[in-house]
């Protein structure tokens, strides 16, 4: 009598392979998971390149009003006040009666009271 070998219900290299690649992929998604919760947001903006470039325009066109009114918004960006207030007091040299100075002088007030 020949001997008969049992037929293995489960197909071993198939499994090791399909438990293999579940491993992988779970280990994939924790890690994806782990590496944006740990992210925070972060702005690096420098606004001095922006700065020279104003500066200097006022120092080429020194009626340029514009060129003022983006100093005096950077300035009050980086929390410099009082030289936004040499750039309005510059504006106001220029054109007493213009409406864009009035409304950033109004909010630099405002920044300077609290």
């Amino acid at each position: 009598m020949a001997s008969l070998k049992k037929k293995s219900i489960i197909n071993w290299s198939a499994f090791i392979y399909f438990t293999f690649t579940t491993l992988l992929l779970s280990l994939s998604v924790i890690n994806f998971i782990v590496y944006f919760i740990n992210q925070k947001p972060t702005i690096n903006y420098s606004f001095d390149n922006e700065k020279r470039f104003w500066q200097n325009i006022t120092l080429k066109h020194p009626m340029y009003i514009d060129a003022y009114l983006e100093l005096a918004k950077i300035n009050m960006a980086t929390g410099k006040l009082d030289e936004a207030k040499d750039n309005i007091l510059n504006v106001y040299s220029i054109d007493p009666n213009l409406t864009r100075a009035k409304k950033i002088e109004s909010v630099l007030g405002a920044m300077t009271e609290n």
